[in-house]
């Protein structure tokens, strides 16, 4: 195997969660997989245990994505594109005026179209057939473009492929769906643009003609899984959207188990209760289905006639008359497999990492609750420190991930079950053995305030409240609360930095979206980022912006921040530019790192060391702001001396009064709202 091998470049990274660039087994001998080679860019391999041998599958000049391996030697990949720049080159040369819908992004990668950066990191589809590989592009009425964002399967015989593919145009029937964040897909999509919006729907594609066609009209919820039937004539897909108007669906914003006929479109549900996530769905055969909510708990449906029923609920994955075998795991249990027999005993067959609690300590991990400002119960997860004694204070970093439901085992926090790599900046267990708490808050959608100003207030006060309840039961240090998150996460850790009452002794902001105004800007304003501040920044409206984006309230930071870039490459500093640099200019304690190879970098992180940097630094930098330690390895001596001088900025600014959080109004920022009074001055024919 290429010792240099990766596969975790940014339009990989975007692709590159759990399900989609896993090993694909052919046989009970072979697999193919995504890895690199000599030249660092991703292919497929071949590996056949049988033979001990492994052949390269691919010879794409640009890192393969993800791929669909089929029989006879078939493969389906998506490598990224070589987009052709001699317009560019040539507007660069002449002179050119910016395209309306171009972003500050593109324009610094020297793109003069409107180029999104989604654009710049575009796919296109291929085929190896009889050994032949060439470029390949499914067609058809309703299909354009887009990146193969979820559904991406080959039928049985490989003679049918499953894309998810943004229409051309979003059908009107999609806008009378109730659920909010498909509302806000479908508002975020500029006309024109459907190549780069998530909001896709299913399409079968034959594998001969390259013909397209839509299987419903209906959009595909991006949590949704598929599978293909065994006889090829049937798809399973769910949690998903029916089409809408359907005398079947009590409620048309519930999602669905769909079994979808390949050939007419008819679609019937599965009688499965609406959930959030499933671990599995798969056929059992062409008329039985099976869809695991957890490793241990699947239900089973049967079709009987005309409609599907459930047949047994509950029941682990792998059974026979006689045993049951089952994976199982605990917060405080590493999975293993056993045996269950006829009376209820468990017999461990397979534990795949039985000295582990000997090699390595491993805080103990339990399920909390508290009581939120307004009397109700939230809940989340609580890595003890590997060093706990009852009577002694520790301190705490809550880590802005969602917990899993479940008992579910994890060395970073249980959103990311198991015991193989974790991603980004979480790293719970270590930070146990680094003395710390480490909290992960349960995930629950607020009502009516998801991606709008009132999210990360509303946030803010369960982070508040978790901090409290942990302080009261004489657990944690008040003093020295610290908290990280990724991505989404991130806009609710800086949004907590400015507008809390309580001072976090440290943070720590990932690869994320900030709400903020430059931000807005760069990508022309879309409609995501206006929901996020509560209006547009233009007359009356900027007072939202004043009021809720971090950007503009820096000014009440005292809290240690390190901003992290993992995705896009050097010229998307200017993502946390605006907090960096208004922090800077205030000489507060702020850092913006960059992992490791951040050409190559993805949004979620694959490569071993850029894991490793990712997840070292945020353990170094909450080890040195909550426990006042360094490690003393040669090859960190630079990075203890920067903290050393952001230590004398935070200590010095600690002695500055915090300013109050200013309110602001219309009149304030629109005297008169002159903007409004001007747009209805205007001659309508302008």
């Amino acid at each position: 195997m290429p010792a240099r091998g990766r596969a975790d470049g940014y339009g990989a990274g975007v692709l590159g969660v759990p399900g989609f660039n896993t090993i694909n087994w052919i046989d009970n001998d072979s697999f193919v997989l995504l890895w690199g080679d000599h030249g660092d860019v991703a292919q497929v391999y071949a590996i056949d245990l049988a033979r001990r041998s492994i052949e390269q599958r691919t010879q794409s000049q640009t890192d393969v994505v993800t791929f669909r391996a089929g029989p006879n030697n078939t493969l389906y990949y998506f490598a990224r594109r070589v987009a052709d720049r001699t317009s560019s080159e040539r507007a660069l040369r002449d002179g050119f005026a910016v395209d309306t819908h171009a972003s500050l992004i593109s324009l610094l990668n020297g793109w003069t179209e409107g180029v999104t950066p989604l654009d710049l990191n575009g796919v296109e589809l291929f085929r190896i057939v009889a050994g032949r590989s060439e470029r390949w592009t499914p067609h058809g009425p309703g299909i354009t473009c887009g990146q193969p964002w979820f559904a991406f399967a080959l039928s049985p015989d490989g003679a049918q492929i499953l894309l998810d593919r943004a229409p051309d145009e979003v059908p009107a029937i999609w806008r009378a769906y109730p659920d909010y964040l498909l509302r806000l897909l479908i508002g975020n999509r500029q006309d024109g643009r459907a190549c780069q919006s998530v909001l896709a729907s299913l399409y079968v594609v034959d594998g001969q003609s390259g013909e397209a066609r839509a299987l419903i009209d209906a959009p595909l919820d991006p949590r949704a899984k598929v599978a293909w039937s065994p006889d090829g004539l049937s798809i399973l897909v769910g949690p998903t959207f029916a089409p809408i108007g359907s005398t079947s669906l009590a409620d048309e914003a519930v999602r669905k188990f769909l079994a979808i006929e390949t050939r007419t479109g008819r679609w019937r549900t599965l009688p499965m209760p609406e959930v959030s996530e499933i671990s599995s769905l798969r056929w059992l055969s062409s008329q039985r289905a099976e869809i695991c909510r957890t490793e241990v708990s699947c239900d089973r449906f049967g079709l009987h006639g005309d409609d599907w029923a459930l047949e047994r609920r509950a029941t682990p994955p792998l059974a026979s008359p006689g045993a049951t075998l089952a994976i199982e795991q605990g917060l405080n249990v590493p999975p293993r497999l056993v045996s269950i027999d006829a009376h209820g005993r468990r017999h461990l067959l397979f534990d795949p990492n039985p000295d582990l609690s000997r090699r390595f300590r491993l805080g103990h991990v339990e399920r909390i609750s508290w009581p939120t400002e307004s009397g109700s119960q939230w809940g989340g997860v609580l890595y003890y420190p590997t060093n706990f004694r009852p009577g002694r204070r520790y301190p705490l970093v809550l880590q802005l991930e969602p917990a899993a439901a479940g008992e579910r085992f994890s060395l970073y926090g249980p959103s990311q079950a198991g015991l193989g790599p974790g991603f980004s900046i979480y790293a719970a267990q270590a930070l146990a053995n680094r003395g710390m708490f480490v909290l992960e808050i349960d995930e629950a959608r607020i009502e009516g305030s998801t991606l709008t100003e009132h999210e990360p207030a509303a946030f803010m006060r369960i982070y508040e409240s978790a901090v409290r309840a942990l302080v009261s039961r004489a657990l944690v240090r008040e003093d020295a609360v610290g908290i990280s998150g990724q991505s989404h996460h991130g806009w609710r850790v800086e949004y907590a930095l400015t507008h809390s009452s309580f001072v976090f002794a440290a943070a720590l902001a990932s690869d994320h979206a900030n709400g903020g105004y430059m931000q807005a800007s760069f990508h022309q304003w879309p409609h995501e980022q206006m929901q996020m501040a509560g209006a547009e920044p233009f007359g009356a409206g900027l007072a939202k912006w004043l009021e809720n984006s971090p950007g503009f309230n820096v000014e009440r930071v005292r809290t240690p921040l390190r901003l992290q870039r993992e995705s896009g490459g050097v010229r998307v500093v200017i993502g946390p530019w605006e907090t960096f640099s208004r922090l800077n200019h205030l000489r507060a304690p702020v850092e913006l790192y960059f992992i490791p190879d951040i050409e190559r970098g993805s949004h979620v992180l694959q490569h071993p060391s850029q894991v490793l940097a990712s997840q070292e630094g945020a353990v170094d930098w909450f080890d040195f702001w909550l426990n006042g330690r360094e490690d003393v390895s040669p090859g960190k001596a630079d990075q203890y001396e920067r903290w050393r001088v952001l230590r004398e900025r935070r200590d010095a600014l600690a002695r500055v009064p915090r300013p109050p959080l200013l309110q602001w109004t219309a009149t304030q920022v629109a005297p008169a709202n002159q903007v409004e009074a001007e747009r209805a001055s205007r001659d309508p024919s302008e």
